[in-house]
């Protein structure tokens, strides 16, 4: 018992000062961490609970999370599927989105070497940073084993299971059910959740973000959907092909559908311009999530 509470002690140890490391970071970068999780895990679920998401096919099995590792804020999504086309455009409507509030800085976005992502391919890696580049953002893979910063994403998929899933089970019959039962749990995460570390000792995730003068329109975040990738992953890829049109017109010689494309884009959008994200919630719809949910 005294060998597991000091194991216990020493891995918080570990983490708290992983967290200080954070505290730390460049002012003038942002980093994001990128994980996903399997629902279905038997040895973090009771069995009647793990048996009800792997005998329902509507219900999700699969969590995308993309954290700011300074405020921890997440932007979650879950599917039915896990590939690299749902992590690649969800990690493109949520820079997007994020340029929309904090646009005069790098993005790093560190991940694993997952199929999800890049299988460990470097030709891959160098697809996703090219594509990216017009945004000033750059993905890198974690220095495994030695990244500590891992384990506090692995420790994030507890909280979803004992704050979540656990507690809130009895409530998730339905696809509509889940995703309200999401969207309730990503606003109590994000603006209700008070973390026990010493460096974030009773603040939120969003009371950092909005502390922060680095962080424009913040209050933005307030409407950011949990979304089931599944049902909307058509229209991710439709408004966020623009990223993919900027590669193509630096990489080749553009035609006419491909400035036109960017012409609407600019158009209907200004990415330096403060209602930006109000107008990516019309384009898409999502207000009709919210509402619903």
């Amino acid at each position: 018992m005294i060998i597991l509470i000091l194991l216990f002690l020493k891995s918080n140890e570990f983490i708290e000062n992983t967290i200080s490391k954070l505290e730390r970071l460049n002012p003038k970068t942002k980093e994001l961490f990128y994980d996903t999780k399997h629902i279905l895990d038997k040895s973090s679920l009771p069995s009647h609970i793990y048996n009800k998401f792997k005998l329902n096919p509507l219900l999700p099995i699969y969590e995308y999370n993309i954290f700011d590792a300074k405020s921890w804020f997440r932007f979650i999504a879950y599917s039915n599927s896990l590939n690299s086309t749902y992590a690649f455009t969800y990690l493109k409507f949520v820079i997007m989105f994020i340029r929309s509030i904090w646009y005069d800085f790098p993005i790093t976005v560190f991940f694993d070497w997952w199929a999800e992502f890049v299988s460990n391919s470097d030709k891959k890696l160098l697809h996703w940073n090219s594509i990216l580049a017009s945004l000033n953002v750059s993905c890198e893979l974690y220095n495994w084993p030695k990244d500590s910063r891992k384990n506090l994403i692995e420790r994030s998929h507890r909280i979803d299971d004992e704050e979540f899933l656990i507690p809130r089970w009895a409530y998730i019959n339905s696809k509509p059910d889940f995703l309200k039962e999401a969207n309730d749990y990503s606003y109590y995460y994000n603006f209700h959740r008070i973390s026990t570390s010493k460096y974030r000792y009773w603040k939120t995730p969003y009371d950092i973000v909005s502390s922060n003068l680095k962080y424009f329109n913040h209050k933005y975040l307030l409407h950011f959907p949990t979304l089931i990738l599944d049902d909307w992953i058509s229209d991710l890829i439709y408004h966020t092909k623009t990223i993919d049109t900027l590669y193509h017109l630096n990489t080749n010689s553009p035609n006419f559908n491909d400035i036109k494309s960017i012409i609407d884009w600019k158009y209907k959008f200004n990415i330096h311009n403060n209602i930006f994200a109000q107008n990516v919630f019309d384009l898409y719809h999502f207000h009709e999530v919210l509402y619903q949910s």
